[in-house]
């Protein structure tokens, strides 16, 4: 049970993984930074040995460090040997340098499709070569992410004996509020901190909670940081009943401790 403000909410859990994997791409950017591109495809990869599988999708981080994520999400109540098997072949596939081409180039080509991510994407390399980019972090700086549902104990510990290959695994919890449907909060252990202060680093592994019904009674009639909007009119145009990411949905505990609305813009 969760208790924000007098208000009640119950540990939920997907019924099915594609549910699971809806919820997590809609918070890439809270998860993994505000500078971050989620890639969403799925595309085989293959070791030359004949290992195949097909990863959830892929995040570019920028900034002083950049770095290519290569995402798996998973239920924890999947068994040990299904979670450990798929990241052991994500692993073999990405040892192979053929498969180092084969990913660079199909990121590349599915970032050229949107110019909005294309143009993002070259301003932040500074050769603007985009492949060459992907091409240098997956053959050194790749990391591989496995967003679950639930810490697991006996999956950290398969992961620690896998690879030197560093390997995140991030809990992303969802609550549901006692009597409603549609309203969620998530609480999840974050690898950039999403809305850090200025001149503040990111901080990795903050635990961030996000709440739609939170934001309203809080901070419903005051303006968001949509230029224009108040919180209250954001919720509004949705269909759902929920703050998206790509619009407004703040971290919780960053509202709490300010006390104050975000600035316009």
């Amino acid at each position: 049970m969760l208790l924000i403000d007098g208000v009640k909410y119950e540990l939920w859990t997907p019924l099915t993984e594609d549910e699971f994997e809806r919820i997590v791409k809609e918070h890439t950017r809270e998860i993994f930074g505000e500078e971050s591109i989620y890639i969403d495809i799925k595309h085989k990869l293959k070791s030359k040995e004949g290992t195949g599988t097909i990863p959830d999708g892929y995040v570019i981080t920028f900034g002083d460090k950049p770095q290519l994520h290569i995402v798996e999400i998973e239920l924890s109540s999947h068994s040990y040997d299904h979670i450990i098997s798929q990241i052991t072949k994500i692993i073999t596939c990405i040892k192979d340098t053929s498969t180092w081409n084969d990913i660079a180039r199909t990121i590349r080509d599915e970032i050229t499709k949107d110019e909005f991510i294309a143009i993002k994407a070259k301003k932040a390399i500074e050769s603007g070569e985009v492949y060459e980019f992907l091409y240098d972090r997956i053959s050194n700086l790749a990391s591989l992410a496995i967003v679950i549902d639930k810490n697991r104990e006996d999956v950290r510990a398969g992961i620690r004996n896998i690879t030197h290959r560093e390997i995140k695994m991030i809990e992303f919890q969802t609550f549901k509020r006692v009597g409603a449907e549609v309203v969620h909060a998530h609480l999840f252990q974050s690898i950039y901190e999403p809305h850090g202060g200025e001149g503040k680093p990111p901080i990795p592994g903050g635990r961030y909670l996000l709440s739609t019904s939170e934001l309203l009674a809080k901070y419903g009639d005051r303006l968001s940081n949509v230029k224009g909007m108040t919180w209250q009119q954001l919720y509004d145009s949705n269909t759902d009943g929920n703050f998206r990411y790509f619009k407004v949905r703040m971290p919780l505990i960053e509202l709490d401790k300010k006390e104050t609305h975000p600035k316009g813009g």
